[in-house]
């Protein structure tokens, strides 16, 4: 099988939806699909986070619990009643929030008595 990000617009700070494309079966019926995935630290897949067993119906996972800023390797596998087969694998980067903006810098101010007006100048953070 094959394992893609669905849509860039699918990724959050903490999830991303995975899309199945089915591969060869082997000549047995695919009965499902495993998904495995690392901590995000150590980048060798280990825990299995969806057992598709006879679901073969599905082909999108959403991958939850992640931590923003962190890179993930996702390893998938079909099933046939037989064997699991090699692992597809993808490494996902989990976005991150941008910062707010500092404030800015308050360079001047200027009353203006007679009309009535306060002027203000700054500097762009």
């Amino acid at each position: 099988p094959t394992l893609s990000i669905n849509a860039e617009n699918s990724r959050t700070t903490e999830s991303v939806y995975l899309k199945f494309t089915p591969g060869d079966n082997g000549g047995s019926n695919i009965i499902g699909y495993k998904l495995y995935r690392d901590s995000g630290i150590t980048g060798s897949p280990k825990t299995l986070i969806y057992n598709g067993t006879n679901k073969p119906e599905i082909f999108l996972v959403n991958a939850t619990n992640l931590n923003t800023g962190s890179t993930y390797n996702f390893e998938l596998s079909a099933l046939n009643i037989i064997y699991e087969s090699p692992k597809a694998s993808l490494a996902v980067l989990v976005a991150t929030k941008p910062a707010a903006p500092s404030k800015p810098a308050l360079v001047s101010s200027l009353y203006h008595a007679t009309a009535g007006k306060i002027k203000i100048s700054w500097t762009a953070p």
